[in-house]
């Protein structure tokens, strides 16, 4: 995997992304280890689909949260800049709590 973050790419109009459905090549994946508590290292799996097994409770049971981060590539030197990530870390808490 090259750099991280990735330069901007010139396929996509960044002054019009809005909140919308979008065709990936791929995404993120971590693994949680309860017997460890540490984190897997990121690695990009190249297919847009994740794998679920069919018992997860997410499936079974509602047992799931899900909660977006929004991030900006600021003008000027690039950085990205998480947009409410206090917002988000508190929607995502009360998911859990409910």
């Amino acid at each position: 995997m090259g750099a991280f973050p990735p330069p901007p790419v010139d396929t996509i109009d960044w002054s019009n992304v809005g909140f919308k459905l979008r065709e990936v090549r791929g995404h993120i994946e971590s693994t949680y280890s309860h017997s460890t508590g540490q984190w897997t290292p990121l690695r990009f799996v190249r297919d847009p689909f994740m794998r679920i097994h069919g018992m997860a409770p997410a499936l079974n049971y509602g047992q799931q949260a899900y909660e977006g981060l929004k991030a900006f590539r600021g003008p000027g030197n690039g950085a990205i800049t998480l947009f409410r990530p206090d917002r988000n870390a508190r929607r995502l808490q009360h998911s859990a709590e409910v």
